[in-house]
C-alpha cells in the first residue's frame, strides 16, 4: 500500500511540472526521507527491523523464495544501488541549482521582467498607496 501511494504521489509530481519531480527526487534522496513502516531497506538501515526477525509472508515473494543469506545479499544490494541513486541525485540537484542560479543572475541583469521581478513591483506599488515603505 505505501509503496502503491508512493508511486501515485511521484505521478503527480511529474504531471505538475518538471521542476516538481526533481524537487521531490530530491527530497526522497535525503537522510530525512524514510518509509521504514512499509520499505524494507529503509526498516534495515533505520534500525526498525531485522532481517531474520521478518515472517516469511510478509517479505516480497521473490526474497521468499531465497535462503536466510540470499535475502542479505539480496536487500544489501539494493541498499547500495539505493544509496548510489541518491548520492547522483544529490549531485545532479547540486548541478541544477548551480545553473538555475546562475540563469537567474543573467535574467537579473537583462532588461526584461521576470515574473519574480514582475511581482515585487507590483506589490511594491500597491504598498506605496497605503504608505508602506521598504529599505
Amino acid at each position: 500500500e505505501g509503496q502503491t501511494r508512493q508511486a501515485a504521489q511521484d505521478a503527480n509530481a511529474a504531471s505538475a511540472s518538471p521542476g516538481v519531480l526533481a524537487r521531490r527526487s530530491y527530497s526522497k534522496a535525503n537522510s530525512v526521507y524514510s518509509n521504514s513502516a512499509w520499505d524494507l531497506v529503509d526498516a534495515i538501515k533505520n534500525g526498525a527491523a531485522k532481517l531474520e526477525d521478518v515472517k516469511d509472508e510478509d517479505l516480497p515473494a521473490d526474497l521468499r523464495k531465497l535462503d536466510r543469506a540470499g535475502r542479505k545479499a539480496k536487500v544489501d544490494e539494493a541498499s547500495r544501488r539505493r544509496d548510489a541513486m541518491q548520492k547522483r541525485i544529490n549531485v545532479l540537484n547540486s548541478e541544477r541549482e548551480h545553473f538555475l542560479a546562475a540563469e537567474r543572475k543573467k535574467l537579473a541583469g537583462s532588461k526584461e521582467d521576470t515574473l519574480d521581478q514582475a511581482i515585487v513591483k507590483a506589490i511594491r506599488e500597491q504598498a506605496a498607496r497605503y504608505q508602506f515603505t521598504f529599505e
